[in-house]
């Protein structure tokens, strides 16, 4: 009897000793994915601050090469500013990633940093030599300096061990979160395993469901990231094609000014209206917040009126039309990009010259929630007085791209032809 009465007991025993080693089981593969947790935060947190100071390191650069092209071009001392600024935020951004990777640096980040600071100050150091070349007051020679190619091959160079430190972090971050998934998923199994019905168990749960969440989150971050990479990286597209066309505009505008000017002082006094006058209409195009142009008269006006010459002439005609903010700067770029194109490759790119005739027209925008909707046809013909040596409109370009980007912001369409110069059509809303 007294045997008899043990054994319930060594049952509750059992059972109370079975639920004590599964509450372990279970705790421990709690902990195990806190911990996983933990240094997936960790890293997630690494990973952030080592590309922010990866995209800094680039932005850096970025705005001192353009400080060095717009001080060539222009020997405004702000440039030169932008300049000295430019070196001092990439030397913090390097320090600052050197400083965020301390102690933790792989072998090959340690190699790519190291190339990255190598190939940028031999980067900085060329930018130096041509930037003291302007201030000497021997601009040819900076310019062939940067067209010769090296800086955008050291550029390209440091953009590749940049992109290959951004891969290594991600690829860091994202096994963290794929072996603290793993972890979580064993501790899931163990936690269903111990049963509803025990409440420290089913807080278990609760917390990996709400740590999951704050995963899903991290990936959303690092989407973002990049997409701002992306982002980057076609302003640095956009930067590098205004860069080249700006070169040949003024190329073209010194050549044929002083092929037309006897007298030095005549000639370099309209060179210098011309290419400030210029740098006005690029100001306009790029700008989210221009008090100054609100027509579409003005617009073209300012963007066209650089160019012209005694053999570059242009008409413009149409009814008055006041341009709203998210108007102006997509169109400002195609505008832009048109008389670009014009000066290179259409009506004005020839010694002999050519026109330009703009004209709109405005028609009311019926059944409208905004009384001052209208749609706008924009017409662009060119007009050559010599052969051209282009037979068709180029549509694989950057330029062209822009182009269709321009009216896919205006919600417009466009149609090219090419008759020895460009005739378009643009058709958008606005209001």
């Amino acid at each position: 009897m007294k045997t008899q009465s043990l054994k319930p007991i060594h049952a509750l025993l059992a059972i109370v000793v079975a639920i004590a080693m599964l509450l372990v089981w279970g705790a421990k593969g709690t902990v195990d994915a806190f911990k996983a947790d933990e240094a997936a935060q960790a890293q997630t947190t690494l990973t952030s601050n080592t590309v922010k100071n990866i995209r800094q390191i680039q932005l850096a650069l970025v705005e001192t090469e353009t400080a060095k092209r717009g001080y060539v071009i222009s020997e405004d001392s702000e440039d030169l500013h932008a300049f000295n600024d430019g070196i001092k935020d990439y030397r913090a951004a390097i320090e600052n990633l050197n400083t965020t990777l301390h102690g933790v640096k792989t072998p090959v980040q340690v190699k790519l940093i190291f190339n990255v600071e190598q190939l940028s100050e031999e980067k900085i150091a060329d930018m130096v030599r041509i930037v003291d070349l302007a201030q000497q007051e021997r601009r040819v020679e900076a310019v062939d300096l940067i067209r010769n190619g090296d800086g955008k091959t050291l550029m390209g160079q440091i953009r590749q061990n940049l992109d290959a430190l951004y891969e290594i972090e991600r690829g860091l971050m994202e096994d963290s979160m794929a072996n603290t998934r793993d972890i979580q998923k064993r501790s899931f199994r163990r936690l269903l395993a111990m049963g509803g019905g025990v409440l420290l168990l089913l807080s278990c749960i609760i917390y990996l469901f709400v740590r999951a969440v704050s995963l899903d989150q991290t990936l959303d971050l690092l989407e973002k990231v990049d997409a701002e990479r992306q982002r980057s990286d076609l302003l640095s597209k956009e930067l590098n094609h205004r860069v080249k066309n700006l070169f040949a505009v003024i190329t073209s505008i010194v050549r044929l000014t002083g092929r037309n000017e006897k007298h030095t002082d005549i000639a370099i006094r309209k060179i210098t209206d011309r290419i400030l006058a210029l740098s006005r209409a690029h100001t306009l195009t790029v700008s989210e917040d221009n008090k100054d142009v609100t027509d579409l008269e003005t617009l073209i006006r300012a963007l066209l009126s650089p160019y012209e010459t005694a053999s570059r002439d242009y008409k413009i005609e149409g009814a008055y039309l006041e341009l709203t903010q998210s108007t102006l700067t997509p169109l400002g770029l195609l505008l832009h990009e048109l008389a670009t194109n014009a000066l290179k490759y259409g009506a004005w790119s020839t010694d002999k010259g050519g026109s330009i005739n703009v004209a709109w027209k405005i028609e009311a925008l019926e059944e409208s929630d905004t009384p001052e909707a209208v749609i706008v046809t924009l017409f662009w013909n060119e007009s050559s007085n010599s052969a051209l040596k282009i037979t068709h409109f180029e549509e694989s370009g950057f330029g062209f791209r822009m182009m269709t980007m321009s009216m896919r912001q205006l919600d417009g369409e466009i149609n090219r032809e090419w008759n020895n110069g460009l005739n378009l059509t643009a058709k958008f809303r606005q209001g």
